[in-house]
């Protein structure tokens, strides 16, 4: 008998990688160095001279408890312009070392872009030279959207604004220190919808603190009834080091692991009734977008920025620990803030890819993004694990070496990369 998804939910549950890089962060072997690096890269752009771009901008008013991403809290305005300073040195060194790179996707993150006022913003994009980019997209908070920020993103023509909203529920924001305006909030995301020039990307976190399915079906609810064209799951990351904040800045009681699936069971079943489709790894797009209709027509690609209609096989990360992707080699950038605005104290991170790790790292982007994936029988690594997928209906295979997620299949993904992982 098929098995339902709520029933397959219940039983793969655990942790798992996202694939957006292979291999991780914990498993790369330390090996180049900085001349290594630029060897790299200048083979790379003897192939092709795109270069996509991501910058990480770490900087915010205040916690959020349950971000376990690289942030520092500041205010200090005179701090985070000396740290744009060094992004514009670091993007400025890679242009004097390879002219005429053909500029194709730039997406700066963080932290809290919009940390800084859209005076900030333009001056630091016209250093940037960001119009000179193909696609462009940022992160936001949506408590810090000003309507003069959403005039800038227009005026530089921002393709996407990945709005980080975590949940509607003011309750449920309020145990991890994120109050909000729920009004506010809303009109200034209705605003930026009406403007009529940015695909919008919405983002929620389900398993937070006093969450509950009926709670997030709510909030799932007004952003669907916006007509946002994506909306993001994404599960709470338990980060033991925060511990005591969390528990400083409110009741810190997390659904357990059952209840988290049934979250997401509901929230699956709220975008089914209102026509959005599955990409992948949560990332939810409206039948209508332009996104599902990559999916569809095998268009769609996926870079460490999530979902885009295509990406170089350069990545340049710029800023406090960002990462740089070549077809070969992997660099992170240091990660401490103080250090890296003082670049004589700057480290780097290194990793160089063996054949197989490179053969996989191109098949996990395929897995992630295309409709039919091809593989080789000999890569699979958890042969149990496979045979189970298969089982359970998750996978089907077209031939001995294709095959595509079933209609619930693509919940699964990060099961079926355990299959071919190498650690």
């Amino acid at each position: 008998m098929e098995k339902d998804l709520l029933t397959l939910l219940k039983q793969y549950i655990g942790p798992g990688k996202r694939y957006g890089i292979y291999p991780g962060l914990r498993d790369w072997n330390g090996q180049g160095d900085l001349e290594s690096w630029h060897q790299s890269l200048a083979m790379a752009f003897d192939q092709e001279r795109e270069v996509d771009v991501y910058i990480h901008l770490p900087f915010c008013a205040n916690l959020c408890t349950f971000c376990g991403l690289n942030i520092q809290i500041t205010r200090d305005k005179i701090k985070a312009r000396r740290y744009l300073d060094q992004v514009i040195e670091e993007w400025q060194t890679y242009l004097k070392a390879f002219p005429q790179l053909k500029k194709q996707n730039i997406y700066i993150g963080g932290g809290t872009p919009n940390f800084f006022n859209a005076q900030e913003l333009e001056q630091f994009f016209g250093e940037l030279s960001l119009g000179e980019f193909k696609w462009k997209a940022i992160e936001l908070d949506p408590r810090h959207i000003s309507v003069d920020h959403l005039s800038l993103f227009k005026r530089w023509g921002l393709d996407r604004l990945n709005i980080g909203v975590q949940d509607f529920d003011q309750f449920v924001l309020a145990h991890v220190n994120r109050a909000f305006d729920k009004k506010e909030q809303l009109a200034i995301i209705q605003d930026a919808k009406e403007m009529n020039c940015f695909e919008i990307a919405l983002e929620f976190i389900y398993g937070l603190p006093h969450q509950t399915k009926e709670s997030f079906e709510q909030s799932l609810e007004l952003a669907c009834q916006l007509g946002i064209e994506m909306i993001s799951l994404y599960p709470l990351a338990k980060v033991p080091y925060l511990k005591e904040a969390q528990n400083a800045f409110g009741d810190f009681q997390i659904p357990g692991d059952l209840e988290r699936q049934e979250i997401y069971f509901q929230a699956n079943n709220v975008f089914e009734k209102y026509q959005y489709g599955l990409l992948g790894f949560g990332h939810f797009a409206h039948q209508n977008s332009d996104l599902y209709k990559r999916l569809i027509n095998n268009q769609l690609r996926r870079s460490i920025f999530g979902y885009v209609p295509k990406h170089s096989n350069v990545l340049l990360g710029l800023g406090n620990s960002a990462i740089s992707i070549a077809p070969y080699m992997y660099k992170q950038n240091e990660k401490i803030v103080d250090k890296y605005i003082l670049p004589k104290q700057r480290s780097q991170h290194f990793h160089q890819h063996s054949q197989r790790e490179h053969h996989l790292q191109i098949f996990f982007e395929d897995l992630t993004s295309s409709p039919l994936v091809n593989f080789s029988p000999d890569l699979i690594t958890n042969p149990a694990l496979w045979e189970q997928l298969l089982a359970d209906g998750i996978i089907e295979l077209k031939n001995t070496d294709q095959f595509q997620f079933s209609t619930i299949g693509r919940h699964f993904m990060k099961f079926a990369g355990q299959c071919f992982d190498l650690y």
